[in-house]
């Protein structure tokens, strides 16, 4: 062992004053490496304030081990060593109280964020086996290490292999960092090393991590990542797509086509990773598309529920009629997790093929939760108030599932009285076209739509009551007749209306005869005084053809009179006394 130390240093005077004498051991720094002054005895040093012991704990050895410091093998049953918790250096009793603790010393600073270290510290900042020791815990201490040691390739390779067998995201970022700082030729050095380290197909994914920063400008370290895409360990290949999109999305790098191949590897890691950036890919419509089905029919849950969330990130998206039963399959799902994803990445699709994708999801065999989210969706496409949308909504019915229709046909029901009068119409003519020909709800919805203020909302609608109207069944005219009120009718639409329901007076069914008194809004029967003074009053109309039809309809009602009571007088009171006395 070495010699004896005064209680403080002769030359700095900087260390605290030592309580008792030092056994310090010759082979560490000498006092002129310690505090740059002038040299003290090779064995002697002093007790500045950069120097700290072990801190050391007790440990239990149940294998044999030889102490760090002097080499001898550890003996005992019990408690035959000491381990120092910064370190790990394991050591007998002995050299446990005799070595100072170079780690911690440097930690020290390290921890305080110092800017000037003794020159001894700056040794220390050049131990590579030191660094490589401190930095998984501490990766701060890559800050102080020196620049000679970033161009020496073990020192690299250390700390690649450091964070493989580490899960710390801390040490891998100041890694990143420490290196985006070095000079070129350092970086370069690196970029050879991290190349080299790859192509030995070890599983060293952080070197891929490492060769993404360094990419831009060295066109070897993009080379290295490309062909990692293909490399052996499935955790590399996962890594050098993730790098690889990166690159491509940020610097413009050409590699989509080999990243797009990638979703057919045989590993499922990877080509969950492949499917994530999907999106950011520059590819054709329909190869992008053609990937897309293939990862939504991906026989792992996990690479189908990638798939959905990265649909997500996209918009606009069109899907041929071959291709919904895709969707279908994906939205009935076992996997309970894929479903719920599935029905988030409906946003992504254009609303045409949004609808159609829905429509056909509607013939399956669905349970009663997923009828009613299929509903919300489709209704929530009409609340947007978007007349483009609607009729798209509107078209994609037509054929759906009875069920589907009549549900939908309450939701454009709710919406004929939107502010849009283009909303309005296409409303009317989709309740037309999905209700039942006898729903009463329906056919008092589109008639009180003859009253709107817009000529095209009410020409829609009487459009779809006079098809009703000319349907072969009576209980549809019937239907849809007693629901139309000839008062306050839009003026576009008021001729006709009236006159259609003038001439329903002269039909032979009695249900049908009742029905248009009522939408005259009357109550007595169609050959009664009542009717017949309002068509009197109906012949002096401002509109030719309503006069005619209500001149057609007396004659009619004249000619009914004279088959029951001979000689009658033509005047109008003579009438009305004359059918009035044969109505039923």
């Amino acid at each position: 062992m070495g010699g004896q130390v005064a209680k403080h240093c002769s030359a700095c005077h900087r260390g605290p004053v030592a309580d008792d004498i030092i056994e310090t051991n010759s082979a560490i720094l000498t006092d002129e490496q310690s505090c740059g002054s002038k040299l003290l005895l090779p064995s002697r040093r002093c007790n500045s304030n950069w120097e700290r012991l072990h801190d050391d704990t007790i440990v239990n050895l149940f294998s044999p081990a030889w102490c760090d410091g002097c080499g001898a093998l550890l003996v005992g049953v019990l408690q035959q060593s000491r381990r120092c918790r910064v370190c790990k250096r394991l050591a007998c009793e002995h050299c446990a109280t005799n070595n100072p603790c170079f780690a911690r010393s440097l930690l020290s600073f390290v921890v305080e964020g110092s800017k000037e270290m003794p020159a001894a510290i700056r040794v220390l900042c050049m131990d590579m086996a030191l660094i490589h020791g401190l930095a998984s815990e501490h990766p701060e201490v890559l800050e102080y290490s020196a620049e000679e040691l970033w161009r020496n390739p073990a020192f690299l390779r250390g700390l690649v292999k450091l964070a493989d067998g580490s899960e710390s995201t801390s040490y891998r970022k100041k890694v990143a960092e420490r290196l985006s700082l070095c000079k070129k030729s350092e970086r370069e050095v690196a970029v050879e090393v991290l190349s080299a380290m790859v192509q030995e197909d070890l599983p060293l994914t952080f070197a891929i991590e490492l060769l993404q920063p360094l990419a831009e400008g060295n066109p070897k370290a993009f080379a290295t990542v490309k062909e990692s895409l293909k490399h052996g360990s499935p955790l590399v290949r996962t890594a050098a797509v993730k790098a690889a999109a990166e690159l491509a999305q940020l610097r413009g790098f050409k590699c989509s086509s080999a990243l797009c191949s990638r979703i057919r590897d045989t590993d499922a890691g990877v080509r969950c990773a492949a499917t994530s950036i999907l999106p950011t890919l520059e590819l054709e419509e329909r190869t992008k598309m053609g990937a897309w089905m293939a990862c939504l029919q991906d026989g792992d849950a996990t690479v189908r529920k990638t798939a959905c969330k990265a649909l997500v990130q996209c918009g606009g998206i069109e899907v041929e009629a071959r291709s919904r039963s895709v969707m279908v399959n994906i939205l009935l799902d076992k996997d309970q997790e894929v479903r719920a994803e599935a029905w988030s990445a409906l946003l992504a699709f254009k609303t045409t093929a949004l609808t159609g994708i829905l429509v056909s999801l509607a013939r399956s065999r669905l349970d009663d939760i997923t009828r009613k989210r299929l509903v919300q969706t489709l209704r929530g496409l009409l609340t947007l108030g978007d007349p483009k949308e609607v009729q798209v909504v509107a078209s994609s019915l037509t054929g759906a599932s009875w069920w589907l229709r009549l549900a939908m046909c309450e939701s454009f029901c709710q919406h004929l009285d939107a502010s849009n009068a283009e909303v309005r119409a296409i409303c009317v003519s989709a309740v037309d076209s999905l209700a039942d020909r006898t729903d009463n709800k329906a056919a008092a919805a589109v008639a009180a739509k003859l009253q709107d203020s817009d000529a095209k909302v009410a020409n829609a609608a009487w459009a779809a009551i006079r098809k009703r109207l000319g349907d072969a069944d009576p209980d549809v005219n019937r239907v849809w007749l007693e629901e139309v009120h000839c008062n306050h009718l839009n003026p576009s639409v008021r001729g006709e209306v009236i006159g259609a329901v003038l001439n329903n007076l002269t039909e032979t069914s009695w249900l049908i005869q009742m029905a248009a008194t009522r939408a005259l809004e009357l109550k007595q029967p169609a050959e009664s005084r009542e009717v017949l003074e309002i068509l009197m009053k109906f012949k002096e109309d401002d509109d030719p053809a309503v006069q005619q039809i209500a001149e057609d309809v007396l004659e009619h009602f004249l000619l009914l009179g004279r088959e029951s009571a001979e000689g009658i007088d033509l005047e109008p009171d003579s009438i009305c006394k004359s059918l009035s006395s044969t109505s039923f």
